[in-house]
């Protein structure tokens, strides 16, 4: 089973901010992920139990960003 999250994250500012979050989701091992910088919007694309996105929510908000999951998709 697969699922895509899309999470939406409040304060990103700049670059430097997309980078810092591109290097937590590397660090958890996050394979397939994208950011669009315009809406600040996470596409996380995985294979796990369906709870693997909350590791990556909790990990964004202990960087200091607000998150909000906007939907789940299981195909």
């Amino acid at each position: 089973m697969s699922f895509e999250v899309r999470i939406k994250v409040e304060g990103i500012r700049c670059g430097g901010c997309l980078n810092r979050i591109n290097q937590e989701l590397y660090r958890l091992d996050i394979k397939r992920f994208s950011i669009d910088a315009s809406t600040s919007i996470i596409k996380l694309e995985y294979d796990e139990e369906r709870t693997y996105y909350e590791k990556v929510l909790i990990a964004i908000e202990q960087m200091g960003y607000k998150v909000k999951m906007v939907n789940m998709v299981e195909y």
